[in-house]
């Protein structure tokens, strides 16, 4: 394998002309068809909360993630791999016709995570004779592809330490895969002690208690949310290195706007300590959001 063409090839598509607009269009079409064929294969319908919130932010998370694991791994310029990463996704489009082609049986999802079987998926993730609920073989192959492109990548671009660091990229691009594949469980694994005890991730994700539901209640409106949180911190992050001087304005913003700042940080406070019956995870993950929206909007 020639590592100079691995690197002209990937160069090339990173310095497609393409505006932002474009590229942003670019990813929106690759989710709106990639939901599409999960609902003919699935024989399903999803709800429009899904389909406008939460699968679209569950699609950014993961590659906004995946783009800042390959930065810190290959040095590869951020601007230029965010790029790559829109056409890379495309590939994101595989599973359900993998699945149609193989014949699966089983819908694409998340996989139902819990004590008891997490070291059992973690082993067994990759090995094509365990069937697993949710992450169906496209699932498994797709990420199969994404692990060991990800490491050719890296040992492709970088001046030192080749192997070294194409082999620590496919190791560490593994497990990371497995949180996407299975986040709301973990997420629900991890705050559960935290909040009234719920049996099911969909109930824990739906149940309000003293915030109004949204609409009907569904619980992909809170997964939106829980979503938005990392995706906010890993774009402030890419801002960072993007604009060197980004956090200085902020900071700057900051202390201009304190005061109107901390009218919705009252707010929330105010909800957080006057309630006196149970809070659910639904109700402070509203709260929160309803706080970082004024924060958007002041900054």
């Amino acid at each position: 394998m020639r590592r100079d063409l691995i690197v002209r090839t990937v160069d090339r598509i990173a310095e497609i002309k393409a505006s932002d607009t474009q590229l942003i269009a670019l990813f929106t079409a690759t989710v709106i068809a990639r939901n599409l064929l999960e609902s003919i294969s699935s024989g399903l319908l999803f709800p429009v909360p899904a389909f406008i919130f939460h699968f679209p932010i569950a699609y950014v998370f993961p590659m906004l993630g995946l783009t800042g694991l390959m930065h810190i791994f290959s040095g590869y310029p951020l601007r230029k791999l965010l790029r790559l990463m829109v056409f890379a996704w495309t590939l994101t489009l595989l599973p359900p016709l993998l699945d149609s082609l193989l014949g699966s049986s089983s819908s694409i999802g998340y996989f139902p995570l819990n004590e008891g079987n997490a070291l059992f998926f973690l082993l067994n993730f990759f090995n094509p004779a365990v069937e697993l609920t949710g992450t169906t073989a496209g699932i498994r192959i797709e990420a199969a592809i994404g692990c060991i492109l990800a490491g050719v990548f890296t040992w492709a671009v970088v001046t030192d330490r080749k192997v070294l660091r194409g082999v620590a990229t496919t190791v560490v691009f593994a497990p990371v895969f497995l949180i996407f594949f299975t986040w709301p469980s973990l997420v629900y694994l991890l705050t559960i002690k935290h909040f009234p005890y719920v049996s099911t991730v969909q109930e824990y994700f739906q149940w309000h208690a003293v915030t109004a539901p949204h609409l009907t209640g569904s619980l992909h409106y809170t997964a939106y949310l829980v979503d938005l949180l990392p995706v906010t911190l890993i774009l402030a992050l890419f801002y960072r290195t993007l604009r060197n001087d980004a956090w200085k304005k902020l900071a700057a913003s900051v202390r201009h706007s304190f005061w109107e700042a901390a009218v919705p940080l009252a707010g929330a406070l105010s909800v957080f300590v006057s309630v006196s019956g149970v809070i659910t995870f639904a109700d402070a993950v509203s709260i929160t959001g309803a706080f970082l929206a004024a924060l958007f909007i002041l900054f």
